[in-house]
């Protein structure tokens, strides 16, 4: 028996799901037990004779499996004869075609942000708006961000077409996007709120006005802003440092793609210092509140609020550098903040506010000594830092040392009976309890 012979094979390709017919074309393949692409076995074939040719006098039909890159084909025969085509046999899958379903909005100005879903859009390099090019971003697969470009005509019907690897997409009644006259940017009178805000910048500003679909900026001054546009006649900026950070009066500044607005009014805007913490006296007290604060800095003036962390204060402002507080009861460290209609004071070290905790004892060690006194005793316990009396009863201790938050060596005075011990610091006295009881012997 001949062995098998491969003359030659088509389609060379198939998608890497598999499942494609492949006919090969040769002599004795009518005999052939197996056929492979690579090393995987086709999904199923059938050989027969075909007569009339010159080249090949047989014919296998084999599906192809699912596969990856290429690979050779090759047929095996009874007694271990082989054959392998020519060339390889490859796996792609075909570019789709770019396709436009829905944009959104479905009319709008020069300037405006439109999403076009669809799909195939995965390395688009074209969106047009009509015959007229347009900036894009792809978002997705199925999801392009596009920007309305300045139209042929000021008021027209257009088709969104998507340009990608795979090709154009088709124009269809799902791409129409429809160009409508927009006014250019004017803003109404009086109409900034708040019209100040501190030279650090950080102001949420409300500008009020038409013409302000797709503005493209809004500058205080020489400085661009964060914004965005709520709606045809308002917009909310966030108030960009001040140039040079110092105090000024600017104009606010809107552009669109149709027109710059004029200033209204004009140095609409001013920027003003903000009120700034040097000192606190003193800087720490205890969590239960009621500490009077002495608050050291400057513009102060007008103050309409005192906060340590986020909890309000009861304040007086004595003048321009000076404001006493009442501080709130709090937990650890707090910043304390100044705020003034023109703007509140920045955290910094020199506005840290430290509430202690009030001490507690929770073991003697000894519990009793002399009567006269002189015993080193161990007090253990919590909230120990800056302690400045330890007392026995009520008895000064003649001397004691912080070991640390938890701990502290104390000489007992001399005494008598039962007495209670307790640790004072800036939190407070230690309650007593049993724990803190040392008998006198």
């Amino acid at each position: 028996m001949a062995p098998p012979q491969i003359v030659t094979f088509e389609p060379q390709a198939s998608g890497t799901a598999g499942g494609q017919i492949v006919s090969l074309f040769g002599n004795a393949l009518d005999s052939v037990t197996a056929v492979s692409f690579g090393v995987q076995p086709a999904l199923v074939f059938s050989a027969y004779p075909v007569t009339g040719q010159l080249t090949y006098n047989s014919r296998i039909d084999a599906v192809a499996p699912p596969g990856d890159g290429t690979a050779v084909i090759s047929v095996s025969a009874p007694g271990g004869s082989t054959s392998t085509g020519p060339g390889s046999f490859r796996w792609v899958d075909p570019t789709p075609v770019a396709v436009v379903s829905s944009v959104s909005p479905l009319d709008g100005g020069a300037g405006t942000a439109v999403s076009i879903r669809g799909g195939g859009f995965t390395g688009a390099v074209a969106v047009a708006f009509g015959t007229v090019a347009a900036q894009f971003q792809v978002a997705s697969d199925n999801l392009i961000l596009a920007w309305a470009p300045i139209p042929a005509k000021a008021t027209e019907l257009v088709d969104v077409t998507v340009t990608a690897p795979g090709g154009a997409s088709a124009a269809t009644i799902a791409d129409q996007f429809t160009y409508i006259p927009l006014k250019p940017p004017k803003p109404a009178e009086l109409s900034l709120s708040p019209n100040y805000g501190s030279v650090a910048g950080g102001a949420f500003v409300t500008l009020l006005g038409s013409g302000f679909t797709n503005a493209t900026s809004v500058a205080f001054g020489s400085q661009v802003a964060q914004f965005d546009v709520l709606s045809d006649g308002k917009i909310l900026a966030v108030a960009p440092p001040a140039s040079g950070g110092t105090p000024q009066a600017v104009d606010i500044i809107v552009t669109t793609p149709i027109g710059v607005s004029t200033a209204v009014p004009p140095d609409g805007f001013t920027y003003v210092v903000a009120p700034a913490v040097t000192q606190l006296t003193p800087s720490e007290a205890p969590y239960l509140g009621g500490t009077q604060v002495v608050i050291g800095g400057s513009g102060f003036s007008g103050a309409n609020e005192v906060l340590f962390g986020v909890t309000p204060a009861v304040f007086q402002v004595w003048s321009d550098g000076v404001v006493t507080a009442t501080a709130p009861p709090g937990i650890g460290l707090v910043q304390v903040a100044v705020r003034t209609t023109r703007g509140i004071s920045a955290a910094g070290a020199a506005s840290q506010f430290t509430y202690t905790a009030i001490p507690a004892v929770a073991q003697l060690t000894p519990q009793s000594g002399a009567a006269a006194g002189g015993t080193n005793v161990t007090i253990s316990g919590q909230g120990f830092t800056g302690a400045t009396t330890v007392a026995f009863g009520g008895v000064i201790a003649p001397a004691f040392t912080v070991n640390s938050d938890i701990q502290i060596t104390a000489i007992s005075p001399p005494g008598s009976g039962v007495v209670d011990v307790t640790v004072t610091t800036g939190g407070g006295v230690s309650p007593v309890t049993v724990a803190g009881q040392f008998t006198y012997v």
